[in-house]
């Protein structure tokens, strides 16, 4: 598998619970879909952009994912201050968001204005996810709480799909490749 391939399937991991029978037990916790996704960075060529920040937030990402797969400390966080939840959402967040400016720039560079006008999308989704949460819990607007939510979850399955389809793309080895 193609790095980016490697990626997505982490964040499907990840973005989804796979439970059979019991809701609360995940069959693929978080933790494995964190471990694919530091896989795939590790496969991406050492030219692309910010691949030691990925690698640094795949870590930590995946060590807070293992703390709240713990069932008696997710429980107590399931039950914490929104903003203890949303502080936790910010590392995965981060990663996702560093993987769409690395591709954006590996896109431009690469000459490729089509897929790096997608990958700025994901930013701009991504900033929406982060930011609005302040404005629902912060400011009290909690009818923006839908809006937040399907923002968050159009720009993580854009983000997939994004990394599925750009895998084989030449500028995504860095730029040796493109001048081959």
């Amino acid at each position: 598998m193609r790095p980016l391939q490697l990626i997505a399937v982490g964040l499907v991991l990840m973005l989804f619970d796979f439970n059979i029978g019991d809701p609360q037990i995940d069959v693929v916790p978080d933790p494995v879909g964190w471990g694919i996704m530091f896989a795939g960075v590790r496969g991406l060529s050492s030219a692309f952009p910010f691949r030691t920040l990925l690698l640094a937030l795949a870590a930590v990402s995946g060590a807070l994912s293992l703390l709240l797969w713990v069932p008696g400390l997710a429980d107590g966080l399931r039950t914490a201050e929104t903003s203890v939840l949303w502080a936790l959402d910010l590392p995965p967040m981060a990663f996702v968001g560093t993987v769409a400016v690395a591709m954006m720039r590996a896109a431009y560079e690469g000459g490729d204005f089509s897929a790096r006008g997608w990958w700025r999308a994901v930013v701009a989704g991504l900033v929406m996810t982060v930011l609005l949460p302040l404005l629902v819990y912060g400011g009290g607007s909690a009818g923006l709480v839908i809006l937040v939510v399907t923002i968050a979850l159009v720009t993580l399955v854009t983000c997939v799909i994004l990394c599925l389809v750009h895998a084989k793309r030449p500028w995504v080895d860095g730029p040796a490749a493109t001048v081959a």
